[in-house]
């Protein structure tokens, strides 16, 4: 059958992805690229199809995700793909985030390997990720690819998140690579429903880069995990400034209002405040389980 390739991104002149056949006795190819509704967006035919091509697509959206459909007459195959985001990403001039599509090809394109190095994105509206247990959040990183871009909120809100059990870096980042997140506020009820996670957060479950900096993260929900669960992060090793948590918490070894293991180079964690319960009756950290006599200091007014 045909094989649609990884090496899949937006450019210039459009979206494009190649396509090897492995089926000589069918040169031809049909191909449909399809919405998340199912509903076919863009076509294209290739009559004389030996062993490769490259397919062009010029009508795809930035920073959404699609199923392509790659037909020969006797085989199919098919593929969740992704656009990249418009813009170069840099501090003047990031990617603009203004819809949860593009949160959701975010996490598509970081955790199949594209990891946004030094890219910035800029929330530029109040979204709704409109997540339940039905239809769950995928976090943005995963074990084998973390963020490493910038994400800074703008102070706007985020609403509706619904992780489930089925990552070990749990939260609305899985995992942190040498990736920032600035002026984020989960406010509502929010879930990160893991409890065999290791690492689980409302932020994000892991994060190991210790020369960044987490000014104003705000978490109001629920958290449980496997090991090291926090308020907004299971585990981290870079300073939390001006954050807070309202949260209730389950689960777990190392628990935490904000911070399930603050560990590494962490300098510190100050002018915070959390509200944690644990809904379980074990003990929790009121801010984090400090190592190696990390400093913290408390409120946040």
């Amino acid at each position: 059958p045909s094989t649609i390739g990884s090496q899949y991104f937006i450019s210039a002149d459009g979206f494009t992805i190649p396509i090897i056949n492995t089926d000589k006795d069918y040169t031809s190819l049909q191909i449909e690229i399809r919405d998340n509704d199912g509903m076919i967006v863009e076509t294209e035919d290739i009559s004389h199809f030996d062993t490769y091509a490259v397919c062009r697509f010029t009508g795809l959206k930035p920073a959404t995700q699609y199923t392509l459909h790659a037909t020969n007459g006797n085989s199919s195959a098919s593929k969740e793909v992704a656009t990249g985001f418009e813009g170069v990403g840099t501090q003047q001039f990031p990617h603009i985030v203004n819809k949860t599509e593009q949160l959701r090809a975010l996490a598509f394109l970081v955790n199949n390997g594209e990891f946004y190095k030094y890219h910035h994105f800029n929330q530029e509206c109040n979204l709704d990720l409109a997540c339940d247990s039905l239809h769950s959040w995928v976090p943005i990183g995963d074990y084998g690819s973390g963020f490493c871009g910038v994400y800074d909120g703008k102070n706007h809100k985020l609403t509706n998140l619904y992780v489930d059990d089925h990552y070990l870096y749990a939260g609305f980042f899985g995992k942190l690579g040498t990736g920032s997140v600035c002026n984020v506020s989960f406010l509502g009820e929010n879930v990160v429903n893991a409890p065999h996670s290791i690492y689980s957060g409302g932020i994000a479950g892991y994060q190991s880069y210790a020369h960044v900096e987490f000014p104003k993260c705000v978490f109001h929900g629920k958290v449980s995990g496997g090991y090291a669960v926090g308020g907004l992060f299971g585990y981290v090793e870079s300073p939390l400034y001006n954050c807070g948590a309202v949260v209730r918490l389950s689960g777990g070894v190392k628990r935490g209002g904000l911070v399930g293991i603050a560990s590494g180079f962490t300098d510190g964690i100050e002018h915070c405040y959390s509200a944690a319960t644990p809904t379980d009756g074990k003990h929790v950290a009121g801010i984090a389980n400090p190592e190696d006599g990390r400093t913290l200091s408390f409120p946040w007014q």
